[in-house]
């Protein structure tokens, strides 16, 4: 009976261990978000700050996603489509962030953007580069094999990040996100004042 006593005084010791060591941790703390530093695809380098006017929906994919991808444009076009009524659907940036440079090249990412109704820019980078700023972002992404058609795939982070017209991430929002509550936070971040415009 003691033997049984102390096995399981053990176990939920353990049991405590494991749930320290589990929960928090670097996944949970809100991501500092910053300047991005990556070019566009006509060759220009991308800052938030020549973008003051825009409220900026961000998001890292790649083009031959077959799935998460095209959903987050369509929920993108989706909620450009809900800011249409206060004509605050120009003032709506998307960003799409590139995690395949090798295989997308910026005129595939053009090409891309273009299917969807979104006003966005296409950004990539050197491999390096890319994986600073999803760094930045808190976002994770890893190749995985397909087949021999499509060669691999990615895992990857399919948040969106909402950032204001400073340049300011504001906001994570989770794939399953209601879009009317996007866009209603869209409205909110452009009623704000305007950030003063840099010296």
């Amino acid at each position: 009976m003691r033997h049984r006593a102390w096995s399981l005084l053990a176990l939920a010791c353990l049991c405590l261990v494991v749930s320290a060591c589990s929960s928090g941790g670097s996944s949970h703390r809100f991501p500092p978000g910053g300047e991005l530093g990556l070019k566009t695809t006509a060759g220009e380098p991308f800052r938030f700050e020549e973008h003051r006017d825009e409220v900026k929906l961000l998001y890292f994919g790649f083009t031959r996603c077959p799935s998460a991808c095209p959903t987050a444009l369509g929920r993108a076009e989706s909620i450009a489509h809900l800011l249409e009524a206060d004509s605050l659907d120009q003032k709506l940036l998307f960003l799409f962030v590139s995690i395949d440079p090798e295989r997308d090249s910026p005129a595939r990412l053009e090409e891309y953007l273009s299917f969807f109704g979104v006003r966005g820019i296409g950004l990539t980078g050197a491999e390096f580069s890319i994986r600073r700023a999803a760094k930045r972002y808190h976002v994770t992404y890893e190749k995985t094999l397909a087949d021999a058609q499509n060669g691999y795939f990615f895992d990857h982070t399919t948040s969106f990040f909402l950032i204001d017209r400073a340049g300011k991430l504001r906001r994570v929002i989770p794939p399953d996100e209601p879009i009317a509550n996007v866009a209603q936070w869209v409205r909110e971040l452009l009623s704000e004042r305007p950030p003063a415009s840099p010296a």
